[in-house]
């Protein structure tokens, strides 16, 4: 079970980036994770989500472009979060 302090909405200190991120509880304490793009309002798949109690990791698919990206959520000694993100594109030899 996810600690109680990543509950809530989270954005990156800075406001620098447009995504959103929900992280909930259902009745039975499994986690739900939402984003949005706040640019457009188009709201993000999230996949492959796994937790322990100080960290959530999850993909996020971005279905209008097809963008993919692997997040993990790290709760910090301060309640803030670090979020490391690795972005997937695909690479093809340059001729």
């Amino acid at each position: 079970m996810i600690d109680d302090r990543l509950v809530g909405d989270w954005k990156c200190e800075d406001d620098d980036c447009f995504v959103r991120i929900s992280i909930s509880k259902d009745g039975s304490g499994h986690v739900q994770i939402g984003a949005v793009d706040l640019s457009d309002n188009e709201v993000l798949t999230v996949l492959n989500v796994k937790e322990t109690s100080r960290a959530l990791s999850f993909d996020f698919v971005v279905p209008s472009s097809g963008y993919q990206t692997k997040s993990k959520f790290v709760l910090q000694p301060d309640g803030s979060c670090m979020h490391q993100l690795t972005m997937l594109e695909r690479w093809v030899k340059a001729e």
